[in-house]
C-alpha cells in the first residue's frame, strides 16, 4: 500500500502521547536583509520525562512571538492520550496558523520519540 498523506495523517493521530511540561523560547536571529536585521524567533517545547519535542514559530514580528510564549504556551494541555485528540485540543488554544503549526509540530516530534519511531517506520516503508 502506498503511503499518503492521509495514512500518515491517520498513522499519527493514533500516536500515544504524554505531555507534561511546555516552554517557549524567543530569540532574534541576526539576518540581513530583515527589517532591523534582526529576525525573531520563538521554539516551543513539549516534554515529559526525558524526551521533548520541537516546533518553531515563524511569526513576522517579536510581539506575535512573545504573545505565543506568554498567552497560548502557559494553557497547553498536559496529560496522556492520542496525538490526535491533543492536536484537537491544541487547535481550540488558537487559530493563528504559525501557533498552530508550531504547537503542532512540537506535539508530533514528541509522540515520534516517545513511540521510538519515525514517519517512515510509522506507514512501514523505507526511509530514502
Amino acid at each position: 500500500m502506498q503511503p499518503t498523506a492521509e495514512r500518515l495523517r491517520a498513522a499519527l493521530a493514533e500516536l500515544p502521547i504524554t505531555v507534561e511540561t511546555a516552554q517557549c523560547r524567543c530569540a532574534e536571529v541576526p539576518l540581513p536583509g530583515y527589517p532591523d536585521g534582526q529576525r525573531p524567533t520563538a521554539v516551543v517545547t513539549l516534554g515529559a520525562g526525558e524526551l521533548a519535542g520541537s516546533g518553531e514559530h515563524v511569526g513576522f514580528t517579536a510581539s506575535e512571538h512573545r504573545a505565543f510564549r506568554d498567552r497560548i504556551v502557559p494553557r497547553v494541555p498536559r496529560g496522556s492520550g492520542r496525538l490526535g485528540a491533543f492536536v484537537d485540543a491544541l487547535r481550540a488554544l488558537t487559530a493563528a496558523p504559525y501557533e498552530r503549526a508550531a504547537l503542532e509540530a512540537a506535539a508530533i516530534d514528541l509522540a515520534l520519540r516517545q513511540a521510538r519511531t519515525n514517519c517512515a517506520r510509522l506507514l512501514g516503508v523505507e526511509a530514502r
